[in-house]
């Protein structure tokens, strides 16, 4: 008896033949990204920020990108800054 792949599993054992995977129509794209649009992110986590960094500072670097409708600078448990920001941005 041969090795061979082309012979056929005896009956009751599964193929270890990989499926062929579906393939997306267009229509299933679309559908995709209208439901991705529709639950933007509108959050954004920054790391990396020197801890001097102020809430004006980070304002008017993201200005370009959008309405912000809250900054966050988070303190460490020592008060020090934790050198990153949270960004919300108005969702429309």
């Amino acid at each position: 008896s041969s090795d061979s792949e082309d012979e056929a599993a005896p009956a009751g054992v599964p193929s270890k033949k990989r499926k062929a995977e579906p393939v997306e129509t267009e229509e299933h794209v679309e559908k995709k990204q209208a439901v991705a649009s529709e639950d933007e992110n509108t959050k954004v986590y920054v790391r990396g920020l020197p801890w001097s960094t102020t809430e004006d500072e980070v304002k008017e670097f993201f200005a370009t990108c959008g309405e912000m409708t809250s900054v966050e600078l988070p303190l460490q448990d020592d008060g020090r800054s934790s050198g990153t920001a949270i960004i919300q941005f108005n969702d429309t």
